[in-house]
């Protein structure tokens, strides 16, 4: 068990609130969840947004469950990812910076 808890990955999903290993083991994990979902397809279910279905269903939920989850992980992709990007660049900086 220690052994998992000195090791990067540990460290990574684990960091301290707010710290720049915070800001960027998130942004890492929305780019995991986004390329995930684009890599099974979920992209084709999005156009039930519109009013399609890419298939034809007994059911809706699932294609419209999908799509959702798609739209959100693509939004968080494109917005959260680099804004956490960029804060944890500015704040190694700004602590490296009050350091001295």
């Amino acid at each position: 068990m220690s052994s998992f808890k000195k090791s990067g990955f540990y460290k990574m999903f684990y960091s301290e609130f707010l710290t720049p290993e915070w800001y960027i083991s998130r942004s890492v994990i929305i780019i995991i969840l986004y390329l995930f979902f684009h890599f099974l397809g979920l992209r084709e279910y999005t156009s039930i947004i519109c009013g399609t279905s890419p298939a034809d269903y007994m059911s809706r939920i699932f294609p419209v469950t999908m799509g959702i989850m798609y739209g959100m992980t693509y939004f968080a992709f494109v917005t959260l990812s680099p804004i956490f990007f960029i804060s944890a660049i500015l704040l190694f900086v700004f602590q490296k910076v009050k350091k001295q």
